[in-house]
């Protein structure tokens, strides 16, 4: 099968017409362009499946989203309304405070009051109780002759 092989009558053409023969008969660019072809094919199935895929993701994602924002939603509904009620709960129990308070410094105020009338008898008594104790003094000096 060389080129002796042709010399010697085995063979009628030589190898390199051979070659060139077939590279004539199956040309190698509509292989390279059928297998371009069927790669650009599955390139393209390939992106089709993969959009196909993003595109139920993102359905997926936002159908998530979705009910992650109304989940979101309604906790912040169930949180104001806790905090609302809280709300109004101290404010009764500060509105109760206050009231007591009021009434306690009412009592504190006619507490007061008593105390100054109190006072003013208290120092009233007490001088009567000088003048009286002087007056006793005065009695007991003269009666035993000293004026």
């Amino acid at each position: 099968m060389s080129l002796l092989d042709t010399f010697f009558g085995r063979r009628k053409r030589p190898i390199w017409e051979e070659r060139n023969e077939t590279v004539y008969k199956i040309p190698k660019e509509p292989k390279e362009q059928k297998v371009q072809a069927v790669q650009e094919e599955k390139i393209e199935v390939s992106m089709r499946n993969e959009r196909e895929q993003l595109k139920e993701e993102i359905e997926k994602l936002s159908k998530q989203s979705d009910a992650l924002l109304a989940a979101v939603e309604e906790n912040r509904n169930v949180i104001a309304q806790n905090v609302h009620q809280e709300n109004v709960k101290a404010f009764r129990n500060i509105q109760a405070i206050l009231e007591e308070l009021d009434k306690k410094m009412a009592k504190s105020d006619r507490q007061d009051k008593q105390m100054d009338s109190l006072k003013t008898y208290i120092k009233c008594t007490t001088w009567f109780s000088i003048i009286n104790l002087m007056v006793l003094v005065i009695y007991i000096l003269y009666t035993m002759g000293v004026f």
